[in-house]
C-alpha cells in the first residue's frame, strides 16, 4: 500500500471474498467502498484506519462482526443486502456514526444501537422485522426512520420522544393478517406526539383511525396514505390540508 496519503479507495463489483490488514497503512483514507463482493465479514483491523468515515459493505455475504475496538471517525456505515443477525450491529465500536443502512438483511428485529448515540438517519427496511429494540426510542438525535415493509411491529415505550422529521413504516403487516378482508389496526399513537415531523408514510397499512390532536400538524410537508381506509375527511380534521401539506392518499 503505497499510496499514503490516499483518501478515497473503491473497490466496487469485484470478487473479494478478503481484505488484507495492509490496508491499515492507509492513515489518511476516509471513505472505503466494497460494495457488491462477496466478503464474509467486518474485519477487527477496520478500527486502525483512524480517519475512515464512509465504509460501503452492502451487496456481499457478511455474517460476522469482527470489531474489537471503535472506530472512533465512521459517520456512514452501508450494510443493505447481507446475511446478519440483530447482534450483528456492535454500536459501542461506533459512537460517531450517524447514517446506518441495514435494508434486505433478513433482520427478525432491529439491532441493539447502545453506543452509537449520535445516529441520525437509519434504514431497515425490506426486512422481516416486528420487535424494536428499546434502545431505538433513546436515540435522541435520530431524524430519519424507514422501517417500511417488514411484519407488523410492536414499538417500544418513549418513541414520541424522538426528534424524528422522516418516518416510513408503509407495508408493515403480517403475512397471516394479509389473508383477513376486515383487517384494521390501531394506529400508533406515538406518531401523533412526534413534534417535529414533517414527513409520514403510512401507506398500505389497515388504518381507519387518526388521532384528531396532532403535535407536529404545523410542520407536516408530507403524507402518504395511499392504500389505508382513511378518509380525507379525517385528514382535515387533524388539521391538514393541500395548502399546508402534500397529500397522497386513494
Amino acid at each position: 500500500m503505497a499510496y499514503s496519503q490516499l483518501k478515497e479507495l473503491s473497490l466496487i463489483g469485484n470478487e473479494i471474498g478478503e481484505l488484507p490488514e495492509s490496508l491499515t497503512q492507509l492513515q489518511q483514507l476516509e471513505e472505503l467502498l466494497l460494495s457488491n463482493n462477496t466478503l464474509g465479514e467486518i474485519p477487527a483491523f477496520f478500527a486502525q484506519i483512524p480517519n475512515l468515515t464512509e465504509l460501503h459493505l452492502d451487496n456481499n455475504l457478511i455474517v460476522v462482526n469482527n470489531l474489537e475496538a471503535p472506530m472512533k471517525k465512521l459517520k456512514l456505515l452501508y450494510l443493505s443486502e447481507n446475511i446478519m443477525g440483530p447482534n450483528f450491529f456492535k454500536g459501542q465500536y461506533m459512537p460517531a456514526l450517524e447514517e446506518l443502512y441495514m435494508s434486505s438483511c433478513l433482520l427478525f428485529s432491529t439491532p441493539d444501537f447502545t453506543g452509537a448515540t449520535k445516529l441520525k438517519s437509519i434504514y431497515l427496511d425490506a426486512n422481516m422485522i416486528d420487535k424494536i429494540h428499546p434502545s431505538l426510542a433513546k436515540l435522541q438525535e435520530l431524524e430519519e426512520l424507514d422501517l417500511s415493509n417488514n411484519e407488523k411491529l410492536v414499538f417500544p415505550k418513549g418513541m414520541e420522544k424522538l426528534p424524528l422529521t422522516s418516518l416510513n413504516i408503509s407495508s408493515c403487516t403480517s403475512i397471516d393478517d394479509l389473508l383477513e378482508d376486515d383487517l384494521v389496526y390501531e394506529f400508533p399513537a406515538f406518531i401523533a406526539q412526534l413534534p417535529k415531523l414533517e414527513s409520514l408514510e403510512i401507506a398500505n397499512m389497515p388504518y381507519n383511525e387518526l388521532p384528531k390532536v396532532w403535535a407536529s400538524k404545523a410542520s407536516l410537508l408530507y403524507l402518504d396514505v395511499s392504500g389505508t381506509k382513511l378518509s380525507y375527511e379525517q385528514i382535515k380534521e387533524v388539521g391538514l390540508y393541500h395548502d399546508q401539506c402534500d397529500i397522497i392518499w386513494e
